[in-house]
Order: C-alpha cells, then sequence, then structure tokens
C-alpha cells in the first residue's frame, strides 16, 4: 500500500503584507484634511508612517506641509490668500492613545498625546491689504473654523514640541529673518 505524500508546505513570507493596512487610508485623510482646512493651499506628505493599532500609537517620519504654489497664487488672485503663510517639517511625530475610529471616522479625532521632535516652522508674512477687516477682527482662529467645519471634534490632552526651530520671514521688510532655535512648547487639554 502506498502512501500519498505531499510536499513540506512553507509560506512565503518575503512579501508578506498586513490585510488592514490603513498607512494609505491614514495618509489621504491627513492630506484631504489639510487641504480643506485651508482652500488647497498646503500639501502634506511623510516618509514613513506606523500605526500600532493594538497600543492606540502612531509614529510619523520626515512629516511635512508645504505651499502648493498654484493654490496660493490662486488664491492670491481671488483675495483670499491669508497674511501668513507656513511650511512644517516634522523629523518625528509620536502620537498616543489614537485609536481605530480616529483612523477611520470623518468628524472625530480624540487623541491622549502629541510629541513632536526637532520640527523646522517657516512662516512668511506679508501684509495684504485685501485682508484688512480680517486682521482687526483677529483671523487666526480661521484654521480652526475651517477645520471646525469638517470636524464634529477635535480633542488633544497634550502636545509637546521638543528641540523646535522657528523662522519667520516679513517678506514686506526685504525678506527680514527672524530665528528661534531649541524651541519647546507644552500645551494641555485642547478641545
Amino acid at each position: 500500500m502506498g502512501y500519498l505524500k505531499t510536499k513540506e508546505f512553507k509560506p512565503d513570507t518575503s512579501k508578506e503584507k498586513n490585510v488592514l493596512d490603513l498607512r494609505p487610508s491614514l495618509i489621504a485623510k491627513l492630506q484631504q484634511l489639510g487641504k480643506d482646512g485651508s482652500n488647497e493651499l498646503y500639501i502634506f506628505s511623510v516618509e514613513k508612517l506606523d500605526p500600532h493599532l493594538v497600543s492606540s500609537k502612531l509614529d510619523i517620519s520626515g512629516a511635512s506641509i508645504s505651499i502648493d504654489t498654484t493654490a496660493m497664487h490662486h488664491l492670491d488672485s481671488l483675495h483670499l490668500l491669508p497674511d501668513d503663510i507656513f511650511t512644517f517639517h516634522f523629523s518625528t511625530v509620536h502620537v498616543d492613545g489614537i485609536g481605530i475610529d480616529d483612523l477611520l471616522s470623518k468628524n472625530r479625532i480624540e487623541i491622549t498625546g502629541i510629541n513632536i521632535t526637532d520640527p523646522v516652522i517657516n512662516v512668511f508674512h506679508a501684509k495684504r491689504i485685501y485682508n484688512a477687516d480680517d486682521r482687526k477682527s483677529n483671523d487666526t482662529l480661521s484654521l480652526y473654523q475651517k477645520l471646525k467645519g469638517q470636524m464634529e471634534k477635535i480633542s488633544i490632552g497634550k502636545i509637546n514640541i521638543e528641540n523646535g526651530t522657528y523662522i519667520n520671514h516679513d517678506l514686506a521688510k526685504k525678506n527680514k529673518t527672524t530665528k528661534f532655535k531649541d524651541v519647546s512648547i507644552l500645551i494641555n487639554d485642547l478641545l
């Protein structure tokens, strides 16, 4: 009597991929949130994003927010460009307490804490005549108001920024630059 033998089976895990890879969805959500909140002025990019669903953590490396120059010129022609335009580069961002609901929900984000290391923040300031009325009524909440229109709730327990560099470019004064190094900021209970 012969025995039926099967070949020894070894699965190929060299290209194993998680079936539930949330990275593309999360990057798309962050990109869309940035575009919608800024009239498409800003572009979000990231080198590496690692969500850890079991421990409710998210690690981001090499993230940046840059200016879409086409959108900038278009907004300026419509008299909608703000006086201050920003660029950001973050070496690392670590988010604690982010759950699957935060990653998938379209209108709620509730996070325990965010730690940002080595950010470089550039502010390009130019007073625009068409923004005079907005300056009188304190336009610092404009981004918040735009995000609030899309989001039902944004809650962050703590934001810790370490070893930052802040550079202010005053375009009206022949691009006079003011630079602050080793900036640290701690914000608690942001709602």
